[in-house]
């Protein structure tokens, strides 16, 4: 069986975006921040066009579940940076 890629991309509890990432099936995973020091000196950024696909579609579905909850009226103290900023518009 062939080698496969598998990447998940997460919110960290201080609101940062860090992408876990197995190259092949017999590699270990690693795990990078956007924006962190390993990201800026290359680490994962082969797989920077999947890795912010999955990044823009995280906040899109969590910023539609908070204009759902604004809609019934629930106090929202924090937000996310808007779709359109991470998609450089």
């Amino acid at each position: 069986m062939a080698d496969r890629l598998k990447i998940k991309v997460f919110i960290t509890k201080s609101g940062k975006f860090r992408a876990e990432i197995k190259e092949g099936k017999r590699s270990e995973y690693y795990q990078v921040t956007i924006g962190g020091e390993m990201w800026k000196n290359g680490k994962g950024r082969e797989f920077e066009d999947v890795i912010m696909e999955k990044c823009r579609f995280l906040v899109k579905k969590i910023n539609e579940n908070l204009y759902k909850l604004l809609r019934h009226g629930v106090e929202v103290k924090r937000t996310l940076v808007p779709p359109d900023v991470l998609s450089g518009h």
